[in-house]
């Protein structure tokens, strides 16, 4: 059986296509729970990517519960007891394309684009004058119609084609990241647990007053300019972010 599977050129990252590609051998039963996968050099040719491209792929897969890495024997096919659902600190990715590492399906339902100016706060997350002509991009995303989280995201006019963004359906990253020109590389994040006010146990659908995970992110561009302001809050009983630390080793001076 020829089971190679070259990723197609499109606008996903390479990592999630590798994925893809990845769980529709899974499905096809060419890899089954239990199976041992081949070695690397071997599933990156079957998968049509590069082995660094594959070993992110598999951390993912790990990390969802799709596969399993036993040292000093190799990774194997597991059993999946049920979708698990998070992302890491470390990379910026929209929703959508946490939920498709997970095998779900991310719906926006609920959206408004609107125009704003700069307020000081704004204006100063954003490195433009006061009263700058911005849109504002609110949206709420579900999945299997649990509301999961809700985006407030914040960015000056002049970057985008106002009427294109109010066609589209997801969030402003989404936007920006499909449209390919001014992309976000990074981001500065600032961390807080805070309960729902009234507004936003609506759009959540969840009591007010209820503990949600929220982040108060700059995206910037290569350029290290910050182009978008985000307020982006998460239900931590359906979605949970992880992060991946390392010690730094020190040189002790004696």
């Amino acid at each position: 059986m020829d089971v190679s599977r070259s990723v197609r050129i499109n606008n996903q990252p390479l990592y999630l296509q590798a994925i893809d590609a990845f769980k529709a051998l899974v499905d096809e039963g060419v890899y089954h729970p239990g199976d041992i996968l081949p070695r690397e050099e071997q599933l990156a040719q079957q998968l049509g990517v590069s082995r660094s491209t594959l070993r992110e792929a598999m951390g993912y897969l790990e990390t969802d519960g799709i596969v399993e890495r036993r040292r000093g024997v190799g990774t194997f096919v597991i059993e999946p007891s049920g979708a698990r659902f998070g992302g890491g600190l470390e990379r910026l990715e929209t929703m959508r394309s946490l939920a498709r590492i997970a095998g779900l399906e991310a719906e926006t339902v609920a959206r408004e684009v609107k125009l704003e100016q700069a307020t000081p706060e704004w204006a100063s997350k954003l490195e433009v004058p006061e009263g700058t002509d911005l849109v504002r991009v609110q949206t709420t995303q579900a999945i299997n119609n649990c509301r999961i989280a809700s985006f407030d995201a914040i960015c000056a006019l002049n970057l985008l084609n106002f009427g294109d963004l109010k066609k589209s359906t997801g969030s402003l990253l989404e936007y920006l990241i499909d449209q390919g020109t001014h992309i976000p590389i990074q981001t500065h994040s600032q961390i807080y647990a805070v309960k729902t006010d009234q507004r936003l146990s609506q759009l959540l659908d969840v009591g007010e007053g209820t503990a949600v995970l929220h982040l108060i992110e700059t995206y910037y561009v290569a350029s290290r300019r910050p182009i978008v302001v985000a307020y982006n809050y998460f239900l931590t009983d359906c979605f949970n972010f992880y992060i991946n630390r390392r010690v730094v080793r020190r040189t002790i001076r004696r």
